[in-house]
């Protein structure tokens, strides 16, 4: 509910001469920030569609246990996963498991 008080208070903040330049600019920046929220997402699920892929050929051609499975071994762990690393979090523990190509 505050937050549709706060869209009618910056609405009506525009009538005024000093403030709608700095309301505009803020309504612009939040349609920025939209345009870049759709493309980050997208490129989250298509990472972790890859990351899931790359788990599957991990688990069949290494023969991994139940216990030593990648957390991006199911497609939520995956997108988790693709998350925190645009995050910056860098585990490297999961790339660890099974043969390694050897």
């Amino acid at each position: 509910m505050s937050i549709i008080i706060f869209g009618k208070l910056i609405y009506f903040m525009q009538l005024i001469d000093q403030i709608a330049p700095l309301v505009n600019i803020i309504i612009k920046v939040f349609q920025d920030i939209g345009w870049f929220m759709m493309i980050m997402s997208v490129s989250i699920f298509m990472f972790a569609n890859s990351f899931f892929i790359i788990a599957q050929n991990q688990i069949d051609f290494d023969e991994l246990e139940e216990d030593q499975m990648p957390g991006y071994a199911t497609f939520m762990g995956a997108i988790q996963h693709v998350f925190l690393l645009s995050l910056g979090e860098f585990n490297l523990e999961d790339y660890e498991f099974g043969n390694g190509g050897s």
